[in-house]
């Protein structure tokens, strides 16, 4: 196995921004990432699955599906990690706008952002159309159009997908990471925007530890470089400095929120901790990590976006 600076250096990870139109007057909840990622599967597998198939188990195109690779991403049977892994992490995260808004009128712009990483970035042009044919088809309990798909912003903004069709530009080079800190810090505060769900012992945790966070992180980032940038195995076996590091300060809280499960046709409760939690300790070894982090959120259910933060670090030295 490698290490998890060879997974580091491997992952890439793209950042779209898209915006879709309300068609008619529709409902969104209050927080509304589980409900983007319910239209993003309703409409790349109404698009593009073959079989029509309740689940993906013995799909003979399962592998070169975009509906299975981007929503299921199952772990081969044979794989060296089949046993302990049934699914791979899902090679995206949407970022629902900072938006309270639960109605939303004809003509009015739902946006949020779309993170791909490593080979799912190739599916984009797949999942706009996905997308276009599933906010206009007979329904739809949120009809809309595609207005625009971009990547950058401000005076950097290039326009990928506009008034129906792609551009053509080619977009920003990709996110990338290094597994080589630039500076130090003896100190960071992490700043939770959204819930962040860690297990120990398969339980979820009501407060964060820093090895524990490490560790949820290792895994992710590991799994992700992988399964979705073909890098090499990694040991995510991290060193015991990690135990060095110690909370110093913390206004973690558990928020409840819920969400509505198409697939088993329920509401579920799915809380997490929100707050912000400072750090103090040789933190310089970690920072990649946490770094790769605040791109890639942290703990469960980060494809609709949980688990997102800020890190502002102290004591650094160039």
């Amino acid at each position: 196995m490698s290490n998890l600076a060879t997974a580091l250096t491997h992952l890439s990870v793209q950042r779209y921004r898209l915006a879709l139109r309300a068609s008619k007057r529709f409902h969104m909840p209050q927080y509304k990432g589980s409900a983007l990622r319910g239209i993003l599967g309703h409409a790349l597998r109404r698009t593009f699955c073959a079989a029509k198939a309740e689940t993906c188990d013995g799909c003979m195109i399962a592998a070169q599906c975009v509906y299975c690779v981007v929503m299921e991403s199952p772990v081969a049977e044979g794989h060296a990690l089949a046993r302990k892994y049934r699914n791979a992490p899902n090679p995206y995260v949407i970022e629902p706008a900072d938006d309270d808004r639960d109605w939303y009128e004809t003509g009015d712009l739902l946006r949020f952002d779309l993170l791909l990483v490593g080979r799912a970035a190739a599916w984009l042009p797949s999942i706009v159309l996905a997308l276009s044919q599933y906010g206009t088809g007979r329904g739809t309990p949120t009809p809309f159009t595609v207005a625009s798909v971009a990547c950058g912003a401000g005076a950097d903004e290039q326009m990928l997908f506009q008034a129906g069709r792609m551009t053509g530009a080619s977009g920003f080079p990709p996110i990338t990471f290094s597994a080589r800190p630039r500076g130090g810090a003896d100190s960071v505060t992490l700043t939770f925007e959204t819930p962040v769900r860690v297990k120990q012992n398969d339980s979820l945790v009501t407060d964060l530890p820093f090895p524990l966070l490490v560790r949820s992180l290792a895994e992710r980032i590991a799994l992700l470089a992988h399964f979705h940038c073909g890098a090499p195995l990694a040991d995510v076996r991290l060193a015991s400095e990690a135990d060095g590091v110690a909370v110093t300060s913390s206004t973690l809280q558990w928020r409840d929120w819920k969400r509505y499960s198409s697939r088993q046709q329920t509401s579920m409760k799915l809380g997490g901790l929100v707050g912000t939690v400072t750090y103090a300790g040789d933190l310089t070894p970690f920072l990649p990590l946490l770094l790769a982090g605040e791109v890639l959120h942290a703990g469960k259910a980060t494809a609709f976006g949980l688990g997102k933060y800020h890190m502002k670090r102290r004591g650094v030295h160039h």
